[in-house]
């Protein structure tokens, strides 16, 4: 099992890749975002950041917690394209594209209220009801009417060669 989140563009992690797993090692890469996901994400998510960082800045707390425009950050997200070269070179290679409202809604707007509701809250179950609710709509209409990479989610898999 490895880890790439800390790479920064494809070709970093593509090399990672070729030169860490053996003949035949099989990679999946999974809850990658795709670029116009991750643009949507960072729209909805935008209030709550501004509303955040004023509510920060008044309450002198700047520096003691982690900011919401920061938290749950990716150092990359993939297009088309980038998905394709990371799969260059590999033999069966997959590209799959899941999920529309449930991430967005969840990532952008549920993710940064409950890092600051207490654990006894009870908006949790709540999200956790409503997120159900976006999920079931994804798998039943979205994945079939939204473009393959204006989903959100991405998994890429392949096996490397001999």
């Amino acid at each position: 099992m490895c880890f790439f989140a800390s790479f920064a563009g494809t070709k970093k992690i593509h090399e990672r890749t070729l030169t860490s797993f053996k003949a035949r090692g099989e990679f999946v890469f999974i809850g990658e975002p795709t670029t116009h996901g991750g643009q949507l994400i960072d729209i909805i998510k935008k209030p709550l950041v501004l509303i955040n960082n004023t509510r920060r800045y008044f309450s002198k707390q700047h520096q003691q917690q982690m900011r919401w425009d920061h938290a749950n950050i990716d150092v990359h997200d993939f297009n088309q394209q980038d998905a394709e070269q990371l799969l260059c070179g590999f033999n069966t290679p997959k590209i799959i594209t899941e999920g529309f409202l449930s991430p967005i809604i969840d990532q952008g707007l549920m993710t940064p209220i409950r890092s600051v509701l207490s654990e006894t809250s009870m908006i949790k179950p709540l999200f956790l009801y409503i997120n159900r609710g976006l999920y079931w709509c994804d798998i039943t209409i979205f994945n079939y009417v939204i473009p393959k990479f204006w989903r959100v989610s991405l998994k890429l898999s392949g096996e490397k060669p001999l």
